[in-house]
């Protein structure tokens, strides 16, 4: 795991895309929502910016080890 530095942890994922989960944005604190949006990127920077303002990021395995795999789970 790195030593769960995210830049390495990134640079050696074997997911094809990462992805990036914005929290949803408001300006009213009444109004509640419950959409996020996603952005898929292959730039880690982007990612690592986006990380440090507050987004989450997913970076799964491979499709090749999920479909050999999971299927079998």
């Amino acid at each position: 795991m790195f030593k769960l530095n995210l830049e390495k942890m990134l640079k050696h994922s074997a997911s094809d895309l990462l992805h990036i989960w914005h929290p949803p944005k408001t300006t009213d604190a009444k109004a509640r929502t419950t959409t996020i949006s996603n952005v898929d990127t292959d730039d880690i920077a982007e990612a690592l910016e986006a990380y440090k303002k507050g987004a989450s990021l997913y970076f799964g395995s491979s499709q090749e080890f999920r479909s050999l795999y999971c299927k079998q789970l």
